[in-house]
């Protein structure tokens, strides 16, 4: 089910209703059942993967932590890593793995066309795994306590809002909060309402929008050069950015509703100065995953820089390969990896160079050009992200420095110059998100008076309802 649909605007309301006119006790129940629900309206057999996810680490929780001997914690927690990310390798990358064995080994005579399973990716599948395994692995560090009511632990491990794409939450965050007494605050909703309807904004009238635009540049990149690659670079960071945040958008409002606060998952990203602090910002809830149990455990920044730069780029190697099964992905990981390395390995030359030539003196053309330089370079990397091959890419590339970078021909071969409403809709975008800071939309507006809110209100859903693009589009991070 689509957060975009008529489905989901029809469905989410009910279960709001049902949740505060039944008793607390009985919650949970409603809450599990319309997040099997949720997930089983998109594929029914695959909801057999959730549950098993759900017992397997529900009962390695238990033996971990009632287990005094080392060893025998150790093997618990391997055997929920084993199964969560077997299922995980098996479902998403066991065709990656057939193609490249076969172009290794290939010779004469073998056919071209490698074997595959053609396997279906169960939606959801590497949000919900990395959740559940944070549980476990929290579990053998000592820092949290089981949870004893399967219930609550599967609705944990399925809760509806988050269960598709994130935000991935910990469960000494979400867990608690699903167990507390929870009353009817207009607070809440109304700063749940406008964070969907902000959300909904993004996605159908600007993500989907802009994914119209760049599709025949994508498609066909030979016929394109100059300044309409970079113009599909851009967007398509843009479209990204929408498409996610607008999902997690939607995703914090609902469950705001009932008085739950998911983590928040972007911050503002496109202000960043810098790579490094782009993703700080950027997926915020995975990023902290792979600090936790990827980086830290690697050993961090302690020892020698180099030491530190191999755990940077092996860091956002795997966040490509988890966000996809394709070397293009993985390449977007490490040139993002490696343009942190680099922005440390420079840092105290950048500086003097910038004290030099005066940019000291001028703090806001500095952090504007900082800005600009750090979206343009997440921009050129996003090429890797969407290009269909690794070849596409590199044609994009070389297209992208062409000697007729202005031509007028390609910048009007894109059709971005007769779409009326992306543009402003972008400029409204960044508008917004510049004046609200750290704050979101809701709490923005809950200090300004009564009229100025509803006016809001009502120019937002206007526009969604007039320009948002329709056809329930899938999101861009379903397929992860």
């Amino acid at each position: 089910m689509l957060f975009n649909s008529i489905e989901y605007f029809l469905f989410f309301p009910f279960v709001i209703a049902l949740f505060y006119l039944i008793p607390h006790k009985r919650r949970w129940i409603l809450l599990l059942l319309a997040s099997y629900f949720f997930y089983m309206y998109w594929k029914v057999e695959y909801v057999l993967l959730i549950i098993a996810s759900t017992l397997v680490d529900y009962y390695a929780g238990l033996q971990i932590y009632q287990s005094r001997d080392h060893s025998r914690k150790k093997k618990f927690l391997l055997l929920s890593l084993c199964i969560n990310l077997g299922l995980l390798f098996f479902f998403k990358y066991t065709d990656f793995i057939l193609e490249n064995i076969h172009l290794l080994i290939g010779w004469p005579g073998v056919s071209d066309s490698p074997t595959q399973l053609n396997l279906i990716l169960p939606i959801g599948i590497s949000f919900y795994t990395f959740q559940t395994l944070s549980y476990t692995i929290d579990i053998y560090r000592g820092e949290l306590k089981p949870e004893r009511h399967l219930g609550y632990f599967a609705l944990y491990v399925s809760f509806f809002p988050q269960l598709i794409a994130g935000p991935i939450e910990k469960a000494k965050n979400l867990i608690p909060q699903l167990k507390r007494k929870i009353v009817f605050e207009y607070e809440n909703a109304r700063e749940g309402m406008i964070l969907i309807a902000w959300g909904v904004f993004k996605k159908i009238v600007i993500a989907d929008r802009i994914a119209l635009v760049i599709e025949p540049i994508y498609a066909h990149p030979h016929d394109f050069h100059g300044v309409a690659i970079a113009l599909a670079a851009m967007l398509f960071m843009i479209q990204v950015y929408c498409d996610f945040s607008g999902y997690s958008d939607i995703a914090i409002g609902t469950a705001r509703i009932i008085g739950i606060r998911l983590s928040l998952n972007f911050k503002n990203s496109f202000f960043s100065k810098s790579i490094g602090e782009l993703w700080s910002k950027w997926h915020i809830t995975l990023m902290d995953w792979f600090k936790s149990y990827v980086y830290i455990p690697l050993g961090g920044s302690r020892g020698s820089r180099a030491f530190g730069y191999r755990n940077i780029l092996i860091v956002f190697a795997l966040s490509g390969l988890w966000h996809g099964a394709d070397w293009n992905v993985v390449s977007f990981g490490l040139v993002n990896g490696a343009y942190i390395v680099l922005e440390k390995m420079t840092y105290s030359f950048r500086v003097r160079i910038a004290n030099f030539i005066g940019l000291d003196k001028i703090p806001n053309i500095h952090k504007a050009m900082q800005i600009a330089i750090t979206f343009l370079l997440f921009s050129i990397s996003g090429l890797f992200f969407r290009a269909e091959s690794i070849y596409d890419t590199i044609v994009m590339i070389q297209n992208l420095w062409s000697a007729n970078f202005l031509s007028l021909e390609q910048y009007s071969k894109t059709g971005i110059w007769h779409n009326i409403i992306l543009i402003p809709s972008i400029l409204l975008l960044f508008s917004t998100e510049r004046l609200l800071g750290e704050e979101t939309l809701g709490q923005f507006l809950s200090q300004k008076k009564l009229l100025i809110r509803w006016l809001v209100y009502i120019l937002l859903i206007g526009i969604c309802v007039n320009f948002g693009i329709t056809g329930e589009q899938e999101f861009v991070y379903f397929q992860f």
